[in-house]
This record gives structure tokens, sequence and C-alpha cells, in this order.
């Protein structure tokens, strides 16, 4: 699945203006079946524009459930004001939670956050290797 988020600024930043975002999504599941991967984004708190990201292993409805779940308990903890870090370990107790019951959650999860009046971004990621950008 190709996604695809980049900060549009005309010429030079003005001060005190805040940037917009624009995101672009694709994607596409092998065989016609459903995708496993997920995503939420938007203005999570003063200034703040989060993408929350989530591949669930494979395809097909249980790796949606699963990734879906991830990225709507990372999306609400974040809009409650929760810090990203302690967000991530919530949801990450969930998931190791749910494993010990015996539910499988094989499930990655890469954050952005951008401070839309200083341009700064802040990544996360959890459960694969490093995201190039």
């Amino acid at each position: 699945m190709d996604k695809t988020c980049w900060l549009r600024k005309r010429g030079v930043k003005e001060q005190g203006k805040p940037l917009r975002v624009s995101v672009g999504l694709a994607g596409l599941a092998g065989s016609g079946l459903v995708s496993g991967d997920s995503v939420c984004y938007g203005e999570v708190g003063k200034g703040i524009f989060a993408v929350v990201l989530s591949d669930g292993m494979g395809s097909g409805r249980r790796a949606k459930r699963e990734s879906e779940l991830i990225v709507q308990t990372v999306e609400h903890l974040l809009r409650a004001g929760y810090s990203p870090p302690l967000a991530l370990q919530i949801t990450n107790a969930v998931m190791v939670y749910r494993a010990g019951r015996g539910e499988e959650c094989y499930s990655s999860l890469d954050l952005a956050l951008i401070d839309l009046q200083t341009g700064n971004l802040q990544l996360y990621k959890t459960g694969a290797s490093l995201t190039l950008i």
C-alpha cells in the first residue's frame, strides 16, 4: 500500500500562519481480499496533525480488525490528551493483553505528529523495522 503525506508550503512560511497538510491514500489487497492496513489522520490537539498507520499482518478481515483496533486506540488516546509515548505504551499493553488471552495480534504501528506552527515532525514506530522518509 502506498501512503503519502506531505506538507505544502507556498513560498516561505509566513510567521504566525499555520502550515497545511495534504494526505493522499491508496491501497490494494492481494487477490481481491480485504486489506489488513488501516489509517487515520487529523488534528489531535492545538495545532498538532497526526497520521496513524497500522499494518495488520497479511490481509483479510482479521488483519483489518487488528489494525483498526490499534489505529482507533491511538487516535482516542491522543485526542484525550495523552502524550504520544504514553498512548503507544497503553496501546501496546492492550495488544499484549489480547495476546495473553490467546488472540493473535501482529500489527505494526507508524505515528507521525506534525506541529503546524513550527513544522516540526515527530515519528514513532512499533512492530516493524525503521521507516525511511
